[in-house]
């Protein structure tokens, strides 16, 4: 019997609810919940609502959320001083904001407290991360609480911003991607249609050959964002948004809002294809190889990676596992194939300028938030609900958006062949800092591990001797005894070993429990290291380290990372392009 089915749309909407950010969050509950049947609405009970504090009455079919929305409580729940006194400082600071209605202070108020709760170091220690996110969303709703409540006095300027259009993009956009797992809808669909209207379709998609933006949606406008040529810089900062500069050829900004409800209006759609001249010259124009890439890189995304996170599942539950492997091979397949090494080829050709590089970072960006989004929703399906494979390569994907962001400046910033090469000998420290370790301890390990198994069978063919067991018995126990020792030092030194080996390459590798904002039930810890040229060509390696070495199994340990470099479906690709390459020179 097949299990039942939740609709792609319905995961889509459900995972994207935040109810700190939307007013009618309960309404839209509401009416999902009414159509449906018993069984789903207690399957979107257990995995959607349970999982964000959403508290479902099924009496009379109402909804409460139950997260603490307020620093003033958060502050007692925590244990983390630092966090304490940064909970009250925050809450302060955005005490202080409702008195104020410039925009640009608003701006200045939230993106300082996001930058003091992200730049807040923390040790090693999972429970003091999960109470910084914990502190992180905390503020982020009450934020976004005050920001539906408060009053906003727009900038003047030539786009003439309304006080709805700066809380929409505050909220909707800057805030939403600050949250630690960020709730962004897949809008591909959405904006594949959009881009059917006359409009998108003569005059943006025209203006994109000179000016690439992102379009992201909410419920009443388009923000058309254009991307940042600084690696370092935000697109999606308040700031950013708000600004119009004054440039020697006119006003210039990197942000504007189309507003849906007046579309299909002549004058306003003439005024704002006039605006669309303010998108800064900085981005434009980009070389043809330049925009071929963003268009191939796009092309690859929409037409092949999207669709097969898309899919719903029909299987029965014996055979979800096969499936689920077979389908995340094609998905890492097409990945690494179509979309890494091509980029990681032309980035290490350095044939594009600095400013071109840091446009081709942020699209790469923009696709793997879109590509997140997607894997989250087609993840929510009841057939993979308890699939390893699908965390697994979760862990794998996020890792690598992580080290791309954490490395950008090694990968999309590099002017010369010899840098190229210098950032990629550096990407790989971690690995081959692991490889080393092994290749020096194994052996012995191995070998003490051969002698111990052949003096436990020794000892057990003297004890079934009267006379073995009279004459040797006890010089098997001591030896075994000696023998357990050694390896327990051995043991000791490999994990000591890849402690400080994750200590000196912390640079160029990524703690998921510290870095990733991943959510983690197991007390191990989870190190992703670049793989491929320069920590781009394919997927990192993930390996999962225990709290003590007592725990540490070495042979499982090497196994499953030997398995990872050597034998992952993106390893596979690599070699088979690599073979290719070989071939074709000789």
């Amino acid at each position: 019997m097949q299990p039942a089915m939740i609709p792609f749309h319905i995961r889509e909407k459900l995972l994207q609810l935040e109810p700190g950010f939307e007013p009618g969050w309960q309404s839209v509950l509401e009416s999902v919940f009414s159509e449906q049947d018993s069984a789903i609405q207690d399957m979107l009970n257990q995995q959607f609502l349970k999982a964000k504090e959403i508290v479902w009455d099924r009496e009379d079919n109402s909804f409460s959320y139950s997260f603490t929305t307020a620093l003033n409580i958060l502050k007692h729940c925590v244990n983390n001083t630092e966090l304490q006194l940064l909970a009250d400082q925050l809450n302060q600071d955005l005490e202080a904001m409702k008195l104020s209605s410039d925009a640009m202070a608003v701006a200045s108020c939230l993106e300082q407290g996001v930058a003091a709760i992200r730049q807040l170091q923390m040790k090693e220690d999972q429970s003091g991360w999960r109470e910084k996110n914990l502190l992180l969303k905390t503020y982020l709703i009450q934020a976004a609480q005050i920001v539906l409540a408060m009053t906003i006095v727009p900038p003047t300027g030539l786009r003439e911003l309304t006080e709805d259009q700066i809380r929409h993009f505050i909220v909707d956009v800057f805030l939403r991607y600050q949250l630690p797992v960020p709730s962004i809808k897949p809008q591909f669909k959405e904006i594949q249609e959009l881009k059917k209207h006359p409009f998108f379709r003569y005059s943006l998609n025209r203006k994109q050959e000179l000016k690439p933006v992102e379009l992201i949606r909410s419920a009443d406008y388009i923000f058309v964002i254009a991307p940042s040529t600084d690696i370092e810089q935000n697109p999606y900062s308040i700031s950013r948004f708000l600004r119009e500069t004054d440039r020697t050829k006119g006003m210039e900004c990197c942000v504007l809002v189309l507003d849906l409800e007046k579309s299909l209006e002549n004058d306003y759609m003439e005024r704002f294809q006039s605006l669309l001249q303010m998108i800064p010259e900085s981005v434009a124009k980009l070389s043809p190889k330049a925009f071929e890439q963003i268009q191939q890189m796009n092309e690859i995304c929409e037409q092949t990676i999207f669709p097969l996170l898309t899919e719903s599942v029909h299987l029965e539950e014996k055979s979800s596992d096969v499936f689920v492997q077979q389908h995340l091979k094609e998905l890492e397949n097409t990945l690494t194939e179509k979309l890494l090494i091509p980029l990681a080829d032309q980035l290490k050709e350095n044939i594009f300028s600095a400013e071109e590089s840091a446009v081709l970072y942020w699209n790469l960006n923009r696709l793997f938030t879109e590509m997140y989004a997607y894997y989250r929703v087609f993840c929510a399906q009841p057939a993979l609900k308890s699939s390893q494979g699908i965390k697994a390569f979760e862990y794998k994907f996020v890792s690598l958006v992580r080290l791309l962001q954490k490395r950008r400046a090694q990968i999309f910033s590099v002017a010369t062949a010899s840098e190229w090469q210098n950032a990629h000998s550096e990407s790989t420290g971690p690995v081959q800092g692991m490889i080393q370790i092994m290749n020096i301890c194994l052996p012995e390990y191995r070998e003490l591990k051969i002698r111990l198994n052949k003096l436990r069978r020794e000892l057990s063919e003297a004890r079934n001797s009267l006379f073995k067991r009279m004459i040797k018995s006890d010089q098997y126990e001591k030896d075994i005894q000696q023998i357990s020792e050694e390896m327990q030092l051995l043991k000791r030194q490999i994990f000591t070993d890849i402690r400080r080996l994750l200590e000196a390459t912390r640079r160029n590798m990524i703690h998921l429990e510290t870095e990733s904002m991943l959510s983690f039930t197991e007390t191990a810890r989870h190190f992703a290291f670049p793989c491929g040229e320069n920590g781009l060509s394919r997927l990192p390696v993930v390996i999962k380290l225990p709290e003590s070495f007592l725990d540490f199994d070495v042979e499982v340990f090497n196994a499953k990372f030997n398995y990872e470099l050597n034998f992952s479906e993106g390893s596979k690709v690599e070699k088979e392009i690599q073979n290719q390459s070989d071939s074709m020179m000789s």
